[in-house]
């Protein structure tokens, strides 16, 4: 691995762990809306709907990060193993060597993509509720 990429899996690898209260308050809320027993508490989905708007701001911006930088790592890994190389590696064997590179980046992004998917799924179950609560109301003053 060059020292480039060690570099940037060092960065990467800082982002992720400063995204730990992060995480834990999309586990937190994720297990609170499964557990909640009052369907109609409307401050409650418009709060867990709040920390998982900042949640999920700040993990999508370190995913993108994580991708931009995985891009350029295999963008580096390739002009290395081509500069390295005595004769250019076939396309299938060049894939491996990058893939083998930047084997940890990739793992990162796929986790950032993992825990952005789950805030969307929590965030959607809020919406759901107030969208239904909202109808709720609407029907009640139509009444």
């Amino acid at each position: 691995m060059s020292e480039y990429i060690k570099e940037i899996q060092d960065e990467v690898e800082a982002d992720v762990v400063g995204l730990k209260t992060y995480f834990d308050d999309v586990k937190r809320v994720g297990v609170d809306i499964k557990n909640h027993e009052d369907r109609l508490n409307k401050k409650f989905y418009l709060e867990a709907q709040d920390v998982l708007s900042d949640a999920f701001d700040e993990i999508n911006r370190a995913y993108l990060r994580v991708k931009a930088q995985t891009d350029i790592a295999e963008a580096d890994s390739v002009m290395t193993i081509i500069g390295e190389a005595e004769k250019k590696p076939t396309d299938k064997v060049m894939s491996a060597m990058v893939q083998t590179e930047v084997k940890d980046l990739t793992l990162n992004e796929a986790l950032l993509e993992g825990w952005m998917k789950s805030t969307k799924n929590h965030l959607q179950t809020c919406r759901s509720h107030l969208m239904s609560l909202v109808g709720r109301e609407i029907e009640n003053e139509e009444n």
